[in-house]
């Protein structure tokens, strides 16, 4: 039964008020006014969930909500004088100039043909070539469009059925290419940015741009290699039409896109002189974001010419919008020392647990947060209350910041992170297909966490 838009509305409001009224809060933890705060989120969160509104729309109203009724207008508006929006905005422009000139299709085409002609070792090569994506666009979104674009031209060149496990577990493969490799490097989405700035802003000791290098590395090569498994578990036994034609295909197609163009090489260029700025952060002297942000502006440059802005959206606008809406739900929530309740509530489960149990527990708070706020939004609102009870427990907050982050990497709703929803916009995947797959890696990240990330970070010396 599909309800109308009326009833979405209602259902929207209904369960703002009953968390208005049924929420408690000790007024001697946090502001009075948190239970406003949390009926104003939860009704945008319920009102993103139906899509009842623009995500970005219904984001700004959220914040002009909070200036009217529960913070400051200066508090309420503070994300836009922050990095994310910035960052986002010229991530943006380099993923516009990556598709225009062809520089993505051509990186992950290459990679594909590196391992040759069946669909295995097609997968494998698109999922490698994440690798080298995720290290030139910090943008999550960025990178998921350049990938289905591969995805969709796939699908169509092998005429593959839509609606079939193949077309699935082809456009779910270029989706894993462009977000499993995220928690490789601090800067491979904007979630990272913001959870590690909001632990270092607790203990006031920001780390190097190499330490989540090889503190999340590692891990996130295991993950990979599970996603790579998804991709074939999804496809199961589904027959792949033309499956001994496919390294013709692919090098059809990377022969339509010609020798190496020079704009390809500006953007080469660009994007690696943006990486030096993270990793040199400290020699250089100014922050690794706002160095990046200047730097693809040069995109727009006469004699660069990358970006005429024609082909730059509103679609991409109002993900700025959106997600600076999500990251001032943390900014509001630390204003009304909300973060001070949730470390009074969480405390007591994590005392007297071990290290072990303390990385599972923040793991299936991100999971089940992830239900009720966005990735972002859970970001800002929890990862500082983590690294205070980090610091009570003994435990580096970075390691607590890193379980959160792996939690909120899980989700089987569409509704739950963004770009799990743009991919369903292609037609060209069924959402029964993808579900068992993502519930496994549900069971499998935390016992990778368990067995492998808790005697690694011993290792490293965060865990005692």
């Amino acid at each position: 039964m599909t309800l109308s838009r009326s009833v979405k509305w209602i259902i929207a409001v209904v369960i703002a008020l009953l968390v208005y009224w049924g929420i408690d809060v000790p007024t001697d933890l946090a502001d009075p006014k948190t239970p406003l705060f949390l009926a104003i989120t939860v009704g945008t969160v319920v009102v993103w969930a139906f899509e009842l509104m623009p995500a970005a729309a219904a984001g700004v109203g959220m914040l002009f909500l909070y200036a009217l009724f529960v913070v400051p207008p200066k508090v309420a508006f503070a994300t836009f004088n922050t990095f994310l929006p910035w960052i986002t905005f010229s991530s943006l422009i380099i993923a516009d100039a990556m598709l225009n000139s062809g520089l993505g299709k051509r990186i992950a085409l290459r990679s594909m043909l590196l391992l040759g002609s069946s669909y295995s070792k097609t997968m494998i090569g698109l999922m490698l070539s994440g690798f080298v994506v995720v290290l030139l666009v910090p943008a999550l979104l960025a990178r998921v469009v350049i990938y289905m674009a591969i995805a969709q031209g796939l699908v169509a060149a092998l005429d593959v059925d839509p609606k079939s496990r193949t077309s699935s577990s082809l456009i779910f493969g270029g989706f894993l290419a462009a977000v499993a490799p995220s928690l490789f490097i601090l800067t491979g989405s904007e979630i990272n940015l913001m959870g590690m700035y909001s632990t270092w802003d607790v203990t006031g000791e920001p780390k190097p741009w190499t330490d989540f290098l090889v503190q999340m590395g590692p891990l996130n090569v295991l993950y990979m290699a599970f996603s790579t498994f998804m991709i074939f578990m999804i496809r199961g036994k589904d027959p792949l039409p033309g499956e001994n034609n496919l390294e013709n295909i692919l090098r059809v197609r990377l022969a339509e896109m010609g020798n190496i163009k020079p704009s390809e090489i500006k953007v080469l260029v660009l994007l690696v002189v943006g990486l030096l700025a993270f990793i040199f952060e400290k020699q250089i002297g100014y922050p690794g974001t706002m160095v990046y942000s200047l730097i693809m502006l040069l995109a727009f440059l006469p004699g660069v010419d990358l970006c005429d802005g024609k082909s730059f959206s509103k679609l991409n606008l109002s993900f700025v919008f959106f997600l600076a809406s999500c990251q001032a739900i943390g900014m509001v929530a630390g204003a009304l020392h909300v973060d001070k309740w949730l470390s009074d509530l969480m405390l007591p489960l994590l005392q007297g647990q071990g290290n072990t149990m303390a990385v599972l527990i923040t793991y299936l708070s991100g999971l089940l947060i992830n239900f009720l706020l966005t990735p972002m939004a859970a970001t800002g609102s929890m990862c500082g209350p983590l690294a205070q009870l980090a610091l009570q427990l003994g435990i580096d907050p970075q390691v607590l910041t890193y379980s959160f982050l792996y939690g909120l990497e899980q989700y089987v709703l569409p509704y739950e992170i963004g770009v799990f929803m743009y991919i369903f916009v292609t037609g060209a995947i069924t959402h029964k297909h993808v579900v068992p797959a993502l519930a496994l890696r549900m069971v499998f990240v935390p016992i990778m966490l368990a067995v492998v990330a808790v005697p690694y970070w011993t290792f490293l010396g965060l865990l005692k």
